[in-house]
């Protein structure tokens, strides 16, 4: 038999698991939809890159950032890739293709992708970095969208 609190988020354990929930699926649905959006803004902006990188988020995604010249670096675009892989598997970095083990260092913070193993930051529980992460999505979103050349566009 499986006793419950009274309350619903009775227990520290409770919570801990709870916010995590909610924080994977908070960044898988910012992931998500900023991805979708790039693919689109691509196949228009740029068709010839969009039929390239098809089946590669990376590639179209700082293809697109090269090409509009911003200022976001590779290393972001690599940790939110990563991060959402490691969603895909559980929460272990299984590197397919080119990832590889890495550390990606970000907003004075380090992550840490290893072979079959949990993902890791330098500042403790990866999950509640998730929060700026995905604000720094929505901001690298805007500046994709602000840019002239996307603005000429209708999507």
């Amino acid at each position: 038999m499986h006793t419950l609190s009274r309350r619903l988020y009775g227990h520290d354990k409770e919570r801990q698991f709870f916010d995590q929930i909610v924080m994977n699926y908070y960044f898988l649905f910012t992931f998500n939809v900023f991805e979708h959006a790039i693919r689109l803004i691509c196949a228009k902006y740029n068709n010839r890159l969009f039929q390239e990188q098809e089946k590669s988020f990376n590639g179209s995604c700082k293809g697109i950032t090269k090409d509009l010249g911003l200022k976001k670096g590779d290393k972001f675009i690599d940790l939110i890739i990563y991060l959402r892989n490691a969603f895909h598997n559980n929460g272990l970095f299984v590197p397919g293709g080119s990832l590889k083990d890495t550390e990606i260092r970000w907003n004075k913070t380090i992550y840490y992708f290893i072979k079959n193993r949990p993902v890791k930051e330098s500042k403790g529980e990866y999950g509640y970095s998730f929060v700026p992460i995905c604000h720094e999505i929505m901001t690298f979103f805007n500046e994709i969208m602000s840019s002239v050349p996307v603005q000429k566009f209708s999507y």
